[in-house]
């Protein structure tokens, strides 16, 4: 049996996107050569999937994007290989408590009206 061992970059900490948002052209060579050779590349973020969707598309390559901190794997080509969503309802009350706590953040009004219209 072959066995391959690959690398888990992390894009937060300046790994694999040194220069700020530009992924270089040692990585993406790195990356290719990597998959050429059989190895299953993954990207993983704690962040949003299209933030790290730009990565993916710098990399060319389509391999699944963990994201969401797990709660969301999905490929730059669209494939949902996992998913774990909050109920609807539960994430209103969740908004509602932090909105009346103060601790919800500036963009969260905004979601929190398109989620009153997913809700009607």
């Amino acid at each position: 049996m072959k066995w391959a061992l690959g690398c888990l970059y992390r894009i937060s900490d300046g790994t694999m996107l040194p220069d700020g948002n530009v992924v270089s052209a040692e990585n993406i060579a790195a990356v290719r050569r990597a998959v050429e050779a059989g190895v299953t590349v993954t990207i993983a973020t704690g962040r949003m999937f299209e933030a790290a969707l730009p990565v993916a598309k710098a990399l060319g390559v389509d391999v699944p994007i963990i994201s969401y901190n797990g709660a969301l794997i999905k490929s730059p080509s669209g494939h949902i290989y996992e998913e774990h969503l909050i109920d609807p309802l539960l994430a209103r009350d969740i908004l509602t408590f932090l909105q009346g706590a103060r601790l919800v953040y500036p963009d969260v009004q905004r979601r929190r009206a398109a989620l009153r219209r997913d809700l009607q």
